[in-house]
């Protein structure tokens, strides 16, 4: 780890491309990621914080998942999420794209710094069209697996 602090020692796996200069997030990213924030989430405040220095660093090719870097203020660092190799689900939704096929999204953090949004469809196929946020559900601790459609 060195002292910059938009840089973090998880290893960027196969199929990211990486973007130079990193971009701000895009209008669907910002809005998938507002979808992932409504319900009130434990430490809301310094995940808003953290979005609003947030920049893309890396893409991929076979959907819209996105790996994010923030100012890492410590000020800032959400509690109780280690410095792992794994990521930690801040938030989950997920819903039935217009095939029919299931699909998620997940807002990740590591080292308590959001790293990355995920969105994936089920069978791994790319998205015709990105889906709307509000075709996912907030799935929550309680909610039963059959998530429906919306």
């Amino acid at each position: 780890m060195t002292d910059d602090p938009m840089e973090t020692n998880r290893p960027i796996l196969s199929g990211w491309k990486p973007i130079n200069p990193p971009r701000a997030l895009n209008i669907w990213e910002r809005a998938m990621i507002k979808h992932l924030t409504t319900d009130p989430l434990p430490h809301h405040d310094m995940i808003e914080r953290q979005l609003s220095f947030a920049w893309v660093t890396h893409e991929l090719a076979s959907d819209p998942s996105v790996r994010i870097e923030v100012h890492r203020n410590p000020d800032d660092r959400i509690p109780g999420i280690s410095n792992t190799s794994l990521y930690w689900a801040l938030s989950y939704i997920e819903g039935r794209d217009v095939d029919g096929m299931y699909m998620w999204a997940i807002l990740k953090a590591g080292d308590g710094y959001i790293e990355m949004l995920e969105v994936q469809r089920a069978d791994g196929s790319l998205f015709a069209h990105l889906p709307s946020p509000k075709k996912f559900l907030l799935m929550s601790e309680d909610d039963p697996a059959d998530i429906g459609t919306q």
